[in-house]
């Protein structure tokens, strides 16, 4: 399939640990091309449910790395009003959608600021860190939970029972 070997261009392959934070979305902007509105369309909508994108939604393709021979992963960046996320799609060697999670970003609801990081370790895990504020107050990463998924070895992204 020549578009999803178009797409691949796209999504540089990283060797894994990486951490992505809010600060990461700009770095990774400057760094990697814009995805074209044709591949857009084709993959990302898709994974996204179908919806056509509304004119304050936009993605930027991250990276992506093989947790097992036969499964990639894929994480994107996705912007919309008020609400700005890494997703992590796996797909098999069809290119099939197995899992699609956000696994990291933020969110705003109100006069609440919902953040988290994440860091994919070497074994395909997810370590994140979540926590809210108020809009007028600092954010003190001492009150963030823990807690992670993994990339089983038939591509679900799964919560884990508790983080070490």
């Amino acid at each position: 399939m020549k578009s999803f070997e178009a797409l691949l261009g796209y999504f540089p392959e990283i060797t894994l640990p990486v951490t992505l934070t809010d600060e990461s979305a700009d770095i990774i902007n400057g760094s990697n091309d814009p995805l074209p509105v044709t591949l857009t369309t084709e993959f990302i909508q898709v994974w996204e449910g179908g919806q056509e994108a509304d004119e304050f939604t936009e993605y930027m393709p991250c990276f992506r790395f093989k947790p097992y021979k036969d499964i990639v992963a894929m994480v994107y960046w996705k912007a919309s009003l008020m609400r700005y996320e890494f997703i992590m799609v796996t797909l098999d060697e069809q290119h099939t959608v197995i899992s699609r999670k956000t696994i990291c970003g933020t969110i705003v609801e109100g006069d609440i600021i919902k953040k988290s990081v994440a860091r994919i370790d070497e074994e395909s895990i997810i370590h994140i860190a979540a926590g809210a504020h108020h809009a007028d107050s600092e954010f003190l990463a001492q009150q963030s939970q823990p807690f992670a998924m993994e990339i089983m070895a038939n591509g679900e992204i799964a919560f884990m029972a508790g983080d070490d």
